[in-house]
Parts: C-alpha cells; sequence; structure tokens
C-alpha cells in the first residue's frame, strides 16, 4: 500500500486578526488539505468556525486566481472537496477558496498548490465582505506570499 502525503494551510475567519496560532485557533479556521497520488490532486476544504460566533458555511466554492472558469480537469466532486487530474506539464494551480456564509457573505482566501507535490501556501488577499443582495465579491489587491 502507498501511503499519501497531506499539506495543509489554515486561515483565520478574519486574517488581520490572527497574529499567533492561539488567536487563529479562537477564531475559527477555514482550513484546506491537499494530497497527490498519480499526478491527481485531492483538495479539502473544512472549517472550525463556530455557528454563534462566525455563522455556518452554506456552501464552499472554488475559482481560479485570476478569476477564470476552472479548466475541465478540475472537478469538484462534492462541497469542499476538489479532484484535479493535472496535466503532466502543470507545475502550480493558484485559486481562490470561499466559504459562503448563511448570512451572504463569503470569506475568500487564495492559495497556490505546486502540481506534483501539492505543497500548498497562502496567496493574500484582502478580506473581502458579499454583498449580500447580489452575492458579489470583491478584491482591493492580490499579492503572493514569499515562503516561510
Amino acid at each position: 500500500m502507498e501511503s499519501l502525503t497531506g499539506h495543509s494551510v489554515k486561515f483565520g475567519y478574519q486574517e488581520e486578526t490572527a497574529d499567533t496560532v492561539t488567536e487563529l485557533a479562537a477564531t475559527g479556521q477555514l482550513v484546506i488539505e491537499t494530497y497527490v497520488r498519480d499526478r491527481v490532486l485531492f483538495i479539502d476544504v473544512t472549517n472550525t468556525f463556530d455557528p454563534e460566533i462566525q455563522g455556518t458555511v452554506k456552501e464552499y466554492r472554488v475559482t481560479m486566481a485570476n478569476d477564470e472558469p476552472l479548466p475541465d480537469w478540475i472537478r469538484v466532486v462534492r462541497d469542499g472537496f476538489v479532484v484535479a487530474e493535472r496535466p503532466a506539464n502543470l507545475w502550480d494551480l493558484n485559486l481562490k477558496i470561499s466559504a459562503a456564509m448563511e448570512d451572504g457573505s463569503l470569506i475568500t482566501r487564495g492559495v497556490a498548490i505546486d502540481g506534483p507535490t501539492g505543497e500548498i501556501q497562502p496567496l493574500e488577499y484582502t478580506t473581502a465582505q458579499a454583498d449580500k443582495d447580489d452575492g458579489h465579491m470583491f478584491e482591493a489587491r492580490v499579492r503572493q506570499l514569499g515562503s516561510g
């Protein structure tokens, strides 16, 4: 049996308020885990939000970081679970992962995923609040964080 190596990144409900691991855990987390096996990338999105404090996630959404549609080789197979049968020449993948909350707001975080290994790193987005009437999201800036 071949083992899988997994990677994960955890984001706070409000990124700018979570300065330590303890604070991050206390505010709830959007958790994105990745696994790779035979060129197939698996992405699993979960959360540790307290429904009484942050609210409840209605659904997860996955889009390309540049707002282009997902290519055919990326499939959302169930809410929060994505399978990407990536082409052999694809080295990295930049995605936006959103948690659509029951109150209509979106919590969006960007990730850069190394295709061959599944290693995941955050892309920084200005915290975006959805317009509760039409659900459109905005980002003021996009900047890839350096590794560290």
